[in-house]
């Protein structure tokens, strides 16, 4: 779509008032662009910003202008996604915008606070979002593939912590994998943690594995996950290139041997 075309603006104006016109109840409106690098490059469209950020959200600025005197309590959310992860620095967003943070090709393994250098990149972008939308900001995650399910519970944790001191007020998660070890515990860690923030996350993954795998095995079973996640957490030497395969890792040197 071409986002400097006015019939394009006007269209998307009409479409979002006729979404809460029907729903009443309905807080936002989603505004993303779709997945894959189709974007209009007419020289109209180019001139809205220098990346694909600056055009989306001067877009999603707009729309949200055009619809404000009637529905001045209603939202946008716009997906900072792929080619538009990157904060476009040295704009602001309209009150009503809130960007949902979907970091995908990003790594999802280490805590947020590590030297991987995809968490330090990720932390800039989360920081720099959220100066950009006054602290509004929302956040998808998304799960590993393979025999256990990262983030580990206590990264998990340090990341939704992070997020929601920078002013999250959302949450998405998406599951694209089949189960595996760790699933369960992430979904029932991240409904007790987005209600407090602040809740201790090693007593939480005691209380899931002496409710999940029994008391008996508990002591045996908390071993095995703080192996895990001390293990990952110190695999970060370096990229081995900046290549994502297919399932959104990327390759790494280990530091760490099993």
């Amino acid at each position: 779509r071409c986002f400097s075309n006015p019939d394009v603006l006007r269209l998307t104006a009409e479409w979002t008032a006729r979404q809460f016109d029907a729903q009443p109840e309905l807080r936002f409106a989603s505004l993303s662009a779709n997945d894959g690098p189709f974007w209009c490059d007419c020289r109209v469209c180019k001139a809205l910003g220098r990346t694909r950020s600056h055009q989306a959200l001067a877009f999603a600025n707009k729309v949200a202008a055009a619809n404000k005197t009637k529905y001045p309590d209603r939202g946008y959310l716009m997906y900072a996604y792929m080619h538009t992860l990157d904060p476009p620095s040295g704009m602001k967003a309209d009150p009503a915008v809130v960007p949902v943070i979907a970091p995908l090709w990003q790594c999802r393994i280490h805590p947020i606070s590590s030297n991987c250098p995809d968490c330090v990149y990720l932390r800039r972008v989360y920081q720099e979002w959220s100066k950009i939308t006054n602290g509004r900001i929302a956040y998808h995650p998304y799960t590993t593939p393979g025999p256990f399910t990262f983030p580990g519970p206590l990264a998990l944790a340090e990341k939704i912590r992070f997020v929601h001191d920078l002013g999250a007020m959302g949450f998405i998660r998406e599951n694209q994998f089949t189960p595996k070890v760790n699933w369960a515990m992430l979904n029932w860690m991240e409904t007790k943690l987005l209600w407090k923030a602040n809740c201790d996350p090693a007593k939480l993954r005691r209380q899931f594995i002496e409710g999940h795998y029994g008391l008996a095995a508990a002591d045996s079973i908390e071993k095995v996950y703080i192996a895990i996640e001390e293990g990952a957490a110190a695999t970060v030497t370096g990229r081995k290139s900046s290549y994502h395969l297919g399932n959104g890792l990327h390759e790494w040197e280990s530091g760490y041997e099993a």
